[in-house]
C-alpha cells in the first residue's frame, strides 16, 4: 500500500476524531442544543466543501507534496492549540459574552470551519499526488482510504482514547497523526 494512501487514511482518521472531539468539548460550552451541533456539523461541512472547491483551483499551480505536508502541518497545529482555545472561550468572562444566543452558534460554527477548510483542502491535493494517467481508475481507493480512517476515527476515539485520556489529550493524538500524515505524505516517491 502507498505510503500516500495511508497518509490520507491517518488524515481522514484525525479529522473525524476533531469533530467529536470539538463537538464535545463545545456542546459542554454551549450547551447540549441542536443549534450546537447543527453550527458543528455545519462549520465542518461548509469547510470540507470550501477548502476543496478553492484549493482545486489553484492546485495546479502548485507543489502538491509540499501542500500536503502544509495542510497536515497545519491541521496538527489546530489539533494541539484547540483544546487551549476551546477552555478560553469557557471561561467566566468569556461566558458572559455568550449569553446572546447567536454568538455561539457562531463561534462553533467559525472554529470548525476553518480547520475543516484545510481537510477539504487535502482531497484536490491527495488527488493530485496520487492520480497519475495510468492509475485514473484508480481514483476511487483514495475516497476509500480516507473514508476507511475516518469510519475508524470517531470509534477509536469514543470507546478507547476519550475514556483512558480525556477530551484534550485525545485531540493531541489527533495532531499526531496529521504530524504521522505529513512524514508519510511527504517522503511518497
Amino acid at each position: 500500500m502507498s505510503k500516500l494512501l495511508v497518509a490520507f487514511a491517518l488524515s481522514g482518521m484525525s479529522a473525524l476524531i476533531y469533530e467529536l472531539v470539538w463537538t464535545r468539548k463545545m456542546q459542554i460550552l454551549f450547551g447540549s442544543t441542536i443549534f450546537a451541533a447543527s453550527a458543528i456539523l455545519g462549520g465542518f461541512l461548509t469547510g470540507f466543501g470550501l477548502g476543496s472547491y478553492f484549493t482545486g483551483k489553484i492546485v495546479e499551480r502548485k507543489d502538491a507534496r509540499r501542500c500536503f505536508v502544509g495542510l497536515e502541518l497545519t491541521l496538527a497545529f489546530f489539533g494541539f492549540w484547540s483544546p487551549s482555545l476551546i477552555s478560553f472561550l469557557s471561561s467566566e468572562g468569556f461566558v458572559r459574552v455568550l449569553n446572546f444566543p447567536l454568538i455561539p452558534f457562531l463561534l462553533a460554527f467559525v472554529i470548525t470551519s476553518i480547520p475543516a477548510g484545510l481537510m477539504g483542502a487535502l482531497w484536490p491535493v491527495t488527488a493530485k499526488l496520487y492520480v497519475r494517467k495510468a492509475r485514473e481508475k484508480e481514483a476511487g481507493v483514495l475516497y476509500f482510504a480516507n473514508s476507511l480512517g475516518g469510519a475508524s476515527g470517531p470509534v477509536v476515539a469514543a470507546f478507547l482514547l476519550v475514556p483512558a485520556l480525556g477530551l484534550s489529550k485525545t485531540s493531541y493524538i489527533a495532531g499526531m497523526l496529521n504530524l504521522l500524515a505529513a512524514l508519510l505524505g511527504g517522503v511518497e516517491k
